[in-house]
């Protein structure tokens, strides 16, 4: 298999994942969460309750009007606060409310129960291998960031 269907495949496999999990699953569940604000939820969790909008678009590959959007529902739902950093005033710090944190802890439940029915048949070692092979994949897009553009390999 060529590097291109192995990326499509990646794509369509998250695209598909994010589908059942948000369209089928969360939106029916009585957590009634998005798997975009799941991810900010936990995000937060994970990061002791507290990131920037900056940091939060960073690690979730999402631009920042789009996250500030979530952000936004989550706020108005009252499972995250948003307040301007003391150390710089241009910043804005999200931080996770102790319904969020409820809310984390219940959907984990669900979110781990779905991710168990989608690797069924999948064994520890073909997990272990995925999550290898997919971790080189993203060291080597780092890489690839931080390198200066090649002129010879430019396209025109």
């Amino acid at each position: 298999m060529r590097c291109e269907a192995y990326s499509s495949l990646i794509n369509f496999t998250n695209r598909n994942i994010r589908r059942y999990d948000s369209t089928e699953q969360l939106k029916l569940a009585p957590i009634k969460l998005t798997v975009d604000q799941w991810g900010v939820l936990k995000l937060l969790d994970e990061h002791e309750g507290e990131m920037t909008i900056s940091e939060l678009s960073n690690r979730m590959l999402k631009d920042k009007p789009t996250l500030a959007r979530i952000v936004d529902i989550l706020v108005r739902d009252g499972l995250v606060t948003r307040t301007e950093d003391l150390m710089d005033r241009r910043r804005m710090v999200i931080g996770l409310t102790k319904s969020g944190r409820k809310k984390v802890s219940r959907a984990g439940i669900l979110v781990q129960a779905l991710r168990r029915d989608l690797s069924r048949g999948v064994t520890k070692r073909e997990k272990a291998d995925l999550g290898r092979i997919l971790a080189k994949i993203n060291a080597n897009i780092e890489t690839a960031r931080s390198r200066k553009p090649n002129r010879k390999s430019r396209v025109a």
